[in-house]
Formats: structure tokens, sequence, C-alpha cells
């Protein structure tokens, strides 16, 4: 078993959960706004593929300049050891505005976007083989609020956050 498994399995199964709930939807549904300043299920997807490709890349980034001598593999500092449910903890529920990367631009149907978005799944295989546990212990994204974090509590955000957007996903199925 590698030692990015278990977070990586978290993630996948975040993200088919999400996808389970998308699949009640036709494609108007997929589409429907309960008001300008809301997004619908298909820009809700977009952004997570946005925000997913930008995390990913970024991961790999990081493992690449460690394996390649680039940049010197970085501890964390305030949130070493820690599971990505006790950063949370320490922050409270904070909620923080899409980043400007990340917010819906393309539009388009959100059967193009659950397709998308599951298919970074593959981004995570050769990481899962490669990485050793010391190196997924190292620095590997800085998120806004909660910090530095390390590849474990990297994928556990990613799987957080899609959890969370499925409870947006939820509301929307509420007012329709």
């Amino acid at each position: 078993m590698s030692c990015l498994e278990a977070p990586i399995e978290r993630l996948d199964e975040a993200r088919s959960e999400y996808f389970e709930l998308l699949n009640t939807f036709s494609h108007s549904e997929g589409l429907w706004k309960p008001s300008n300043d809301e997004w619908s299920a298909a820009e809700i997807t977009e952004h997570l593929y946005w925000a997913e490709l930008g995390v990913s890349n970024h991961i790999w980034k990081q493992f690449s300049d460690m394996r390649e001598g680039v940049a010197p593999a970085q501890e964390l500092t305030a949130n070493n050891g820690l599971s990505f449910s006790e950063i949370v903890a320490l922050h409270g529920n904070c909620v923080v505005d899409a980043p400007r990367q990340t917010l819906p631009r393309l539009k388009g149907p959100l059967v193009f976007w659950k397709s998308v978005l599951g298919g970074l799944r593959s981004a995570y295989h050769r990481l899962e083989i490669e990485i050793t546990q010391d190196e997924a212990s190292c620095f590997a994204f800085d998120h806004v609020i909660f910090g530095r974090l390390d590849f474990y509590q990297t994928l556990d955000f990613l799987s957080s956050h899609i959890t969370r957007h499925k409870g947006q996903v939820h509301r929307l199925v509420d007012k329709m």
C-alpha cells in the first residue's frame, strides 16, 4: 500500500458521492440557477474542476521540484502532524470566496464538467506510486486559510472541498 493510498481513496469516494448526486440532474436542471447570485450544478462542478486542477498542478510542481533538487523539501510549521480535520477545527468553519482562477467561466453542460473533473483522478496515479512517506509529509500546497499543507492534508482538503460543495448542490435540489 502506498502512503497516499488512503487520502486518494477518500478523494475518490468524495468525488463518487458527488457524482451520484449529479446523476439525478437532467441537462436543464444542471444549468438551472435559483438566482443570478448563485451557481448552477454545472457551475459548481466547473469550479471544483478548476480548483482541483490548480491544486493538483501545484502539488506536482512541489513534488517534481523536490525530486529534481530545484527546491529543497520544505517542512510544515503550524500544521505538522495534524490531520486536515484537526486543521479545520483550529480555524473554525471558515468560508472564503472562491479564488478568481477557480470561478466558473466557460459554462457548459453538467455532463462535460463531470467528465473532466472525474478525469483528474489520473493525476494522482503516478504520484501515488512514486512519492515516499517522508516526501508526502513535506509542504505541498499553501491554502489561503489553512496555511501550509502537506500532501496528505492537501488531498484531504480536496475531499473536504468536494463534500462542502455537495451540500451546496443538495441545497439547489431543495430549491427546485
